[in-house]
């Protein structure tokens, strides 16, 4: 199997729905991620939707979070209309979490086509936020960069895996990123909502943080097939934690990560494949 095709492989098992529990004014309620749902977006096939549900006996009506109402994007090339991102069996919602009234969806099979060659589009990922109780939404795509194609992050599938920390910290899982080394990012929600401009393909998130590309040996681990958080070093400042199932031989490990500076702070491996 070849890498192109290795960068689907990894939804073989991947799940058709994922529900996350929010509070929003004082409310419990689920949202559920429904990544092969079709929606209104415009020329967009099984774009893939969110919805959230309040749990509750007397309202358990669902509806859909309008994180992205606008079909492909297209830009102005060479004299030439170009269309600049397919959204399409992008599988949005394949990822949910929610920190209090915050809640970050996910399409990690989302392409956009680079500027530097007009046929060639990267499954780089992306992420919206929905904050201040749907009343805002921003798009995070940090994989939507220059260093594109699969030597670099033009293979990401950021948001594979996410997470937030206690303190409304995003932490992305990217697992295509330089040659399926895979990658962890993570940035602020304030300095991400700050960041955003419509219209605007790529972005530097000021305190953003990225593992970066490391030796040939580390091709196809996929570090970022899972994400989670934990404080491990005793610094009061949250850690994170990331599957690398195709370390060592396709035994795997998990790696403790500083979540100041994402420099390893323990490998726990195992005995079995993955």
């Amino acid at each position: 199997m070849d890498k192109a095709a290795n960068s689907f492989h990894l939804y073989s098992l991947c799940y058709q729905n994922i529900a996350q529990m929010s509070v929003l004014s004082n409310s419990a309620s689920v949202v559920i991620g429904a990544p092969k749902a079709n929606t209104s977006q415009d020329n967009v096939t099984e774009g893939g939707s969110v919805f959230y549900c309040p749990w509750s006996v007397s309202q358990s009506n669902c509806h859909t979070i309008e994180f992205d109402p606008e079909g492909d994007r297209s830009t102005q090339l060479n004299n030439k209309l170009y269309q600049i991102d397919f959204k399409s069996h992008q599988w949005f919602g394949a990822t949910v979490r929610s920190h209090g009234d915050t809640i970050l969806a996910c399409a990690p099979l989302y392409y956009w086509r680079t500027k530097k060659d007009e046929t060639q589009s990267d499954a780089t990922g992306t992420c919206y936020l929905s904050v201040q109780n749907f009343t805002k939404f921003v798009e995070y795509a940090p994989c939507r960069t220059e260093v594109s194609g699969p030597e670099g992050q033009g293979y990401c599938q950021g948001g594979f895996s996410a997470d937030f920390t206690m303190d409304g910290r995003v932490v992305l899982g990217g697992p295509g990123s330089y040659f399926w080394q895979g990658q962890v990012i993570s940035a602020a929600t304030e300095d991400i909502i700050k960041s955003y401009y419509p219209g605007y393909f790529m972005q530097g998130v000021k305190g953003e943080v990225q593992t970066k590309h490391v030796w040939a040996v580390h091709d196809d681990s996929y570090q970022g097939y899972s994400v989670a958080v934990g404080e491990f070093s005793g610094d009061q400042v949250e850690d994170f934690v990331t599957g690398v199932p195709k370390r060592l031989l396709l035994h795997g490990l998990v790696s403790i990560l500083n979540g100041s500076d994402l420099t390893t702070l323990m490998d726990l491996t195992g005995e079995q494949v993955s």
